[in-house]
């Protein structure tokens, strides 16, 4: 009967000790973990949750991600410029287990980039949206911020997961998600214009350089073929819109100038992300010795609304007058 006992006890210890040596597999730890943050740098929710020991939580995390996506496609853009920039560190000396529950505990130190500061600065220099896309993805990898965390796995089925309660650890990660929306990014050059102060405006057209408006002798809506009813309001008929700037001897450089067509008055980022008609132009004197810069487009007109940009360049980045006009 001992011996028979002897032999029960051994062919135990000998089922339990690989199980338990498994069981405590720093090497597993490791492993999730790494799957776990690829998932994270791919912004990839389902391989996230199937990483997790409970999902509860993962929705609510990337419910900004996916509002923000839907209202500009360039949001992916922000967060994929983001969230590539992640970078962590597994401190292995701070894992530990737990056999009476089957977990363990871990350290993980993620590196992400400093998007705050990024945006800061871009938004100092009037940048837009796309400004904001090249420098996150220009951002020096020195440039991150730390975020301390402790994460917790559970051994269920052979497999370890995550146990993030809430999901609060990935939402300390993801929480540039709202973050960005937040954000005041100028999406269009409108928009851009509208944030700077005016230096003078006229009938239907607002100038906002210093250093231009003191080349201007006089601006506004030019008639040719004697349909225009009032300043920047032509008849349907029309067959060139102009805007003209008369300028001082000092007037040297060429501008740039673009318009774009909008049915009604509200012009959105689609109408605005591609003119109807764009170049740059030079001042043109004339025999009575007066100097204009002619911004004018004969491409199509039709009834509607059109807007006109004078900038220094075609990136639009230095914005020198805006005009609207109509035409009825």
């Amino acid at each position: 009967m001992k011996k028979t006992r002897v032999l029960s006890v051994v062919l135990v210890m000998t089922m339990v000790m690989p199980l338990t040596a498994c069981f405590r597999s720093k090497k597993d730890v490791i492993e999730v973990t790494d799957k776990y943050m690829q998932a994270v740098i791919s912004l990839d929710k389902e391989d996230i949750a199937d990483l997790m020991d409970k999902d509860t939580g993962v929705n609510d995390v990337f419910a900004p991600y996916d509002l923000a996506r839907s209202e500009n496609a360039k949001y992916d853009y922000i967060y994929d410029a983001i969230a590539e920039s992640v970078t962590y560190e597994i401190d292995e000396k701070s894992i530990e287990f737990s056999s009476k529950d089957k977990s363990a505990g871990c350290d993980v130190t993620v590196h992400i980039v400093d998007y705050k500061t990024i945006f800061e600065d871009v938004d100092r220099n009037r940048g837009d949206i796309d400004d904001y896309i090249d420098a996150l993805e220009d951002a020096d990898e020195d440039n991150t911020i730390d975020i301390d965390l402790g994460f917790e796995y559970v051994y269920r089925d052979g497999e370890w997961f995550i146990k993030d309660k809430r999901a609060e650890n990935l939402g300390e990660i993801f929480s540039f998600f709202s973050d960005v929306r937040e954000f005041r990014l100028y999406n269009t050059f409108l928009e851009r214009a509208e944030a700077r102060d005016i230096v003078e405006s006229g009938k239907k057209f607002k100038i906002y350089d210093e250093d231009f408006n003191d080349l201007i002798v006089e601006a506004r809506w030019w008639d040719y073929g004697d349909t225009m009813s009032d300043p920047g309001q032509y008849n349907t008929g029309t067959e060139t819109l102009a805007f003209s700037i008369e300028v001082n001897e000092d007037a040297e450089d060429d501008v740039y100038y673009a318009y774009y067509y909008s049915a009604d008055s509200e012009f959105d980022r689609s109408e605005l992300s591609k003119p109807l008609f764009g170049t740059m132009t030079s001042v043109e004197e004339y025999l009575d010795g007066k100097a204009y810069y002619n911004i004018d487009c004969s491409m199509g007109i039709q009834k509607g609304h059109y807007v006109v940009v004078v900038a220094s360049d075609e990136s639009l980045k230095n914005i020198y007058v805006v005009a609207y006009c109509e035409v009825k």
